[in-house]
């Protein structure tokens, strides 16, 4: 008689990706964009359109694939996560 190995619901291998990812995410801190040059400064590096970030929170690598007006989207195991400049407080 053999043991059947649990199987992982993918709903919950899923949610547990994108909760890892979205917090590799978080750790990153845009800090300006210039749209008209495809380029981005994070964490105080820049960076353009098809160009690596990796998040300092685990060291998950993310490619800059789109440039927005006030965001930038980060694209990481095929799902894309949009990381936006923090709105300064006066």
């Amino acid at each position: 008689k053999s043991d059947p190995q649990p199987v992982e619901d993918p709903q919950r291998v899923e949610a547990m990706l994108l909760r890892r990812l979205q917090a590799s995410v978080d750790s990153l801190s845009l800090d300006a964009v210039m749209r008209s040059a495809s380029l981005v400064v994070i964490d105080g590096r820049r960076y353009r359109l098809g160009h690596e970030v990796t998040a300092p929170a685990g060291g998950q690598r993310f490619v800059v694939a789109e440039v927005r007006q006030r965001s930038v989207v980060l694209e990481a195991e095929g799902r894309r996560f949009e990381l936006k400049m923090s709105i300064p407080s006066g």
